[in-house]
């Protein structure tokens, strides 16, 4: 009993040691979350009512948190920055300059860099902010980056004033010969340099256009003095200091002008005039007036935030003036300028005063609509727009000219859609209304989304195909209708893919076109054809085929083309009348001088030239006889009617007398029949190929067939 008694006072002073414990270690816990409190709340309010903002953006670069100094500095409610990066907001000339500070600061966590940009306001305008970044990815509980923002953008202004100023002094101790008028300095940085003019003469010519007068000056020119100048209202402006040149002599044509101009309101009113000025020449197009490609991606960026309170959709156009270049080098470029110039102001006029319209390039306008209902509103605006510039057009010297378009409509699918996005969408769905016949519009759906995502993946396999040997070269022959017996093979390009299979030349030489890649591409086929001359030459010793190369725009407007095939005949030491190159009517109207120039320079390095496809361009005849050919073909188009339709006789017939007459051989395309062979023959054609001698195959297979006799050249 006495034990027991013992051991229950024991457990009693536990239970009240450790209930006293419990208690001091709630208090203590109390005391430690009320401190955690009153923290937060402090750097709440030192946040809420910081001058500079602070930003969270994760290891993506998108803004996790916004504080609410933003407002001040940009105008901007901090929600609107939740998942969007510092790029929707940075001038696009600075872009470059932070993302390579970014990456910079991505390398290492605890990196430190500081960026200086213009960032957008919501005002329209652009601040000059100062940030600085720190990589904290590596703290849980930021696992991220956070960002100081300061306005700089009146440090940024006196900077430029100094350096202004410092480059003007610079320029005085070099002698540097600047010149200027009063108006120049008044409006300009403060202080400017005007040499080789008499300084009076200089005063006195701009004091009636600047409002200015000379108040005192003197007629003895000593090596130094000074004008004092006021404006008409008696207010001080500042002076202008004068001194000799050359101290040896008085004469005013040797003296240097160093005007310091006090920064007064007048002064401040110029200067902010001349700013818009520049910023009006920054992002407006210079024929038109018209906002140029990065003030529209600005609106646009501005439209798509407007989504999310907005009623509606936002629509672009993207509108290519068809057939444009042809014009433009018919007419003259005068012409082609006065053109575009109607054209912006029809589209204006056609729009509401909401819509924001811009010249992208070129023959390139893009129209941005806000508030519209889905595509059938966006395909009214098109319909209006395409009436507009149905109109005929009088142009100064008299000539009349009726435009078209091919417009591409995208909608903007919610306030995340990216403007680039969007101008790319409705770019391609222009492009789809230019294959489609022209002069008309196209909306882009998922159907021509799913197109693009394939180009996408054929462009990327297509750069990888040269490098992984997955590119041939087959071969159709050309027989002399006379005897059929084998005059040469046209090279034809195919792409074996390894998953796709045989990729027809339609899917993937469009895009080689528009990607550049058909540079490399051609000059590749170009080099195979001449290999394949060289070992003919081995194989068949005296038959002296030739070969014929298909020629693309983008190829013949190359400075170096006629260098690189001519390095590529020598190296497989075959004669240049061996290869010949040919040219759609097409390409040769997309710039008619590059066009000449480059052929007549395949002409004289000796190389044969035919142009292909012909009927299908546009003013064929007209052209026809400026460029140095020595081949026509006849488009397979003519040549499937040959004997049954009285027309396409009458075309190739005509085709055929005009080319003999130029001293042209004549080539029909696509015969398959041996109908279309023997009218072919019966209308003078001289050469002839297509599936009814032979498909496209090995040049093994095909070139060195027994019955087929040599051709002389």
């Amino acid at each position: 009993p006495e034990g027991t008694a013992i051991l229950g006072a024991f457990s009693v002073a536990i239970a009240v040691l450790v209930g006293w414990r419990l208690i001091r270690l709630v208090s203590e816990t109390h005391r430690v979350h009320e401190e955690i409190v009153e923290r937060e709340a402090q750097f709440r309010a030192f946040i809420q009512h910081a001058s500079d903002a602070i930003a969270v953006s994760d290891a993506d670069g998108r803004f996790i948190y916004v504080s609410p100094a933003v407002e001040q500095l940009l105008g901007r409610v901090p929600q609107e920055f939740t998942a969007k990066t510092v790029f929707e907001y940075v001038h696009p000339d600075d872009r470059r300059h932070v993302r390579t500070l970014l990456r910079r600061v991505s390398e290492q966590p605890g990196t430190c860099v500081v960026a200086e940009a213009r960032v957008s306001h919501v005002d329209g305008g652009w601040r000059w902010l100062e940030s600085t970044v720190t990589n904290r990815v590596d703290e849980p509980s930021i696992n991220g980056y956070v960002s100081n923002f300061r306005d700089i953008t009146d440090r940024r202004r006196t900077m430029a004033v100094d350096q202004a100023a410092t480059r003007a002094l610079e320029a005085i101790a070099r002698g540097a010969p600047l010149r200027a008028t009063l108006s120049d300095l008044l409006a300009a940085a403060d202080a400017e340099l005007v040499t080789g003019r008499c300084a009076l003469q200089l005063v006195a010519a701009d004091a009636a256009d600047r409002e200015v007068v000379v108040v005192a000056a003197t007629e003895d020119l000593d090596p130094r003095w000074s004008v004092p100048i006021v404006s008409v209202d008696r207010e001080r402006l500042g002076a202008i200091t004068v001194h000799n040149a050359d101290e040896r002599s008085p004469e005013p044509t040797d003296l240097a002008l160093v005007a310091r101009i006090a920064s007064v309101a007048a002064i401040a009113v110029d200067r902010a005039a001349a700013e818009d000025r520049l910023e009006h020449q920054a992002f407006h197009d210079p024929l038109t007036g018209l906002p140029n490609r990065a003030l529209l991606l600005d609106r646009l960026g501005q439209a798509l935030l407007r989504l999310a309170r907005n009623a509606g959709d936002v629509a672009v156009l993207f509108l290519d003036i068809d057939r444009f270049k042809v014009i433009n080098d018919s007419l003259g470029h005068d012409a082609g300028d006065e053109l575009l110039i109607e054209i912006a102001r029809r589209i204006e006029s056609s729009l509401q005063a909401a819509d924001t319209v811009a010249r992208f390039g070129g023959d390139e306008f893009v129209v941005v609509c806000e508030r519209l209902h889905g595509e059938a509103d966006a395909g009214v605006v098109a319909e209006r727009l395409a009436r507009a510039l149905s109109e005929p057009v009088t142009l100064s010297h008299g000539g009349v000219v009726v435009a078209t378009a091919s417009i591409g409509i995208a909608l903007a699918r919610g306030p995340h859609d990216r403007p680039e996005t969007l101008l790319r969408d409705a770019d391609t769905a222009m492009y789809r209304a230019k294959e489609r016949g022209r002069a008309r519009t196209e909306v882009f759906d998922a159907a021509l989304r799913s197109h693009v995502v394939v180009r996408l993946e054929t462009e990327r396999a297509l750069r990888r195909a040269l490098e992984r040997d997955e590119l041939r070269v087959l071969y159709q022959p050309a027989v002399r209708l006379e005897d059929e017996s084998l005059a040469g093979a046209e090279a034809l390009l195919r792409w074996r893919h390894p998953a796709r299979g045989l990729v027809s030349p339609g899917e993937f030489v469009p895009i080689a076109e528009e990607t550049g890649l058909i540079v490399p591409i051609g000059d590749w086929v170009i080099e195979h054809a001449c290999a394949e001359l060289a070992r003919q030459d081995v194989v068949q010793p005296g038959r002296s085929l030739i070969i014929s190369v298909n020629l693309s725009g983008r190829q013949l407007t190359r400075s170096n083309l006629v260098e690189d095939i001519g390095r590529h005949l020598d190296a497989a030491g075959v004669a240049p009348n061996r290869l010949c190159l040919e040219v759609t009517e097409t390409v040769l109207l997309e710039d008619v001088a590059t066009s000449v120039t480059a052929l007549h320079g395949l002409k004289e390095l000796g190389v044969r030239l035919a142009v292909d496809d012909f009927g299908t361009g546009y003013s064929s005849l007209g052209y026809l006889k400026q460029f140095p050919f020595d081949v026509l073909k006849i488009d397979q188009a003519f040549v499937a009617g040959l004997g049954t339709s009285d027309a396409d006789d009458a075309i190739v017939l005509a085709a055929v007398q005009l080319s003999h007459a130029l001293g042209m051989w004549v080539v029909a395309e696509g015969v398959e029949t041996e109908r279309q062979r023997d009218v072919a023959r019966d209308l003078g054609c001289d050469l002839a190929q297509g599936f009814l001698f032979a498909a496209p195959g090995r040049a093994e297979e095909l070139l060195g067939r027994a019955p087929l006799r040599a051709v002389s050249t």
